[in-house]
């Protein structure tokens, strides 16, 4: 038995063959490709949702959205701030706006864009620079670039006159404007024409032929500014007391107490009547004024954006 088993074993080794030392075999290899690593995720953009929440009114969301963009996407920057500066300008923030734009300028100054957009955010401030508006002297410019340098001297010599209610010096810079093609400049004009042609035409009321009427008759002068319900009013409030002093002293003389009571009281709001009404005329006068202000602002801020 001991034989027979030494056999068997040593026809195992045989069909085995003989081991392989680990310095021949080498280092074991596998067959398995190696997996290339992802591509890296470029930074989320954020300009898209500024956009929509400037469509949408929300400029204050735009403008954070915008500089978050700015933030990731450092190479965007420059794009990123001019639309930070835009929802700032809607949202009438026009400091911040002007902060924002001065921080692009580069070596050369501002680019055409960026200049229109501090321009317009200089609009609306009093006491701002407006040497920065005008185009650098020697600079080539495309005809894009060429438009925006264009819109920006026209909102400073223009747009910035009218708004200040000069409106005399808004016609005569309008009238030296030179003729430009059809476009957005060209619907400017359009507009401001009309603007002027609007502020020709104010419905004006004199302080002095308004106290001037009610001296005449009581209320005459606040119906002259279209105030008739105060007309009646004070016409009432005047000519009562009068009436009942007239009738006192008809029944008691001119020594009646009473009499000089009520006519003094009539006296004073006689008296009253008459500055109210020249005061009235003033403040219609500022009425009409601030409403044609108040569309010229909602016709500049449409403007925002050519």
């Amino acid at each position: 038995m001991s034989g027979l088993g030494a056999l068997l074993a040593s026809l195992a080794m045989a069909q085995a063959g003989p081991a392989t030392p680990d310095w021949i075999r080498g280092p074991s290899t596998s067959l398995k490709r190696p997996v290339a690593a992802p591509p890296p995720t470029p930074p989320p953009s954020y300009l898209g949702l500024a956009a929509r929440l400037q469509q949408e009114g929300q400029y204050d969301a735009c403008t954070i959205e915008a500089l978050r963009h700015g933030y990731v996407r450092p190479e965007e920057a420059a794009v990123a701030d001019e639309r930070a500066a835009l929802c700032l300008d809607l949202a009438g923030r026009y400091e911040d706006a002007r902060r924002t734009l001065l921080q692009l300028e580069g070596p050369d100054g501002l680019d055409a864009h960026s200049r229109f957009r501090l321009c317009y955010s200089e609009l609306f401030l009093s006491g701002s620079n407006s040497e920065l508006c005008k185009p650098p002297p020697g600079q080539a410019a495309s005809k894009d670039a060429a438009m925006y340098l264009l819109l920006g001297q026209y909102t400073q010599q223009v747009m910035k006159a009218i708004l200040e209610r000069r409106y005399v010096d808004g016609a005569k810079q309008l009238g030296q404007w030179p003729q430009v093609p059809p476009g957005t400049l060209a619907n400017w004009e359009a507009q401001d024409h009309r603007i002027l042609d609007r502020s020709e035409h104010l419905k004006h009321r004199s302080p002095w032929l308004a106290a001037l009427l009610s001296v005449i008759v009581p209320g005459a002068g606040r119906a002259y500014i279209g105030r008739w319900g105060d007309g009646v009013f004070s016409f009432a409030l005047v000519g009562a007391p009068a009436g009942f002093a007239a009738y006192e002293f008809s029944r008691s003389g001119v020594s009646s107490v009473g009499g000089w009571i009520l006519a003094s009281v009539g006296g004073l709001f006689y008296l009253g009547d008459i500055y109210g009404s020249a005061i009235g005329a003033v403040i219609y006068n500022r009425e009409q004024a601030d409403e044609l202000n108040t569309k010229i602002k909602e016709a500049y801020i449409g403007r925002a954006d050519p």
